[in-house]
């Protein structure tokens, strides 16, 4: 799938809150922008989640924490490299 060029507010392109074994494949993130000053996680936001990206892309995410992704002490982010 793809996300390109989301704005918000106050959040990411993707929220998982309290979601458990998503994995994303391949998936691309371009130009999401969080604006709020307290905002975190231009592209993805991981509230109590465990997520995993295999072979992802990420260009021109913003946010004031976490420019592309965002992860919260209760989460797990984990990342593979795929060919």
């Amino acid at each position: 799938g793809n996300f390109p060029l989301t704005t918000r507010i106050d959040g990411a392109a993707v929220v998982f809150e309290n979601c458990q074994n998503v994995h994303l494949y391949r998936t691309t993130f371009e130009t999401n922008t969080v604006t709020n000053t307290n905002g975190v996680g231009g592209a993805i936001k991981l509230i109590n989640s465990r997520v995993t990206i295999s072979g992802g892309t990420f260009g021109s995410n913003s946010a004031i924490n976490g420019g592309a992704i965002y992860v919260d002490s209760s989460s797990t982010l984990i990342i593979q490299c795929i060919d």
